[in-house]
């Protein structure tokens, strides 16, 4: 989250969070694609929702191994997107409406 001033001297919240999160998705759902596994992590992510902010906090203590790493971004927003309520509902619906998932009613 940021502030930024406005032209009367007031600070506005300004989140760009959820923009940079999901210019990963296309690639998330690419590798999950190539892996099959999108039914699976789609399952997984709607049933264990609530503990999906344990679980990120537990791959949090790995993150320094992947900060060297092209992924050490993008390992972080799917940091944050697991420990995003909305964030994770969105990208479940995104797997879904963009047809990745076929098997799941």
């Amino acid at each position: 989250m940021v502030t930024v001033l406005d032209g009367e001297s007031n600070f506005l919240p300004l989140c760009y969070t959820g923009i940079m999160q999901r210019t990963y998705w296309q690639t998330w759902k690419k590798l999950l694609l190539r892996w099959g596994l999108v039914a699976p992590i789609f399952d997984l992510m709607r049933s264990t929702q609530p503990l999906l902010p344990l679980a990120a906090q537990m791959m949090f203590l790995g993150m320094p191994l992947f900060k060297g790493f092209s992924l050490g971004a993008a390992y972080g927003d799917l940091l944050d997107m697991l420990m995003d309520k909305d964030a994770l509902i969105q990208f479940t619906d995104y797997l879904q409406e963009s047809g990745a998932v076929h098997d799941v009613v």
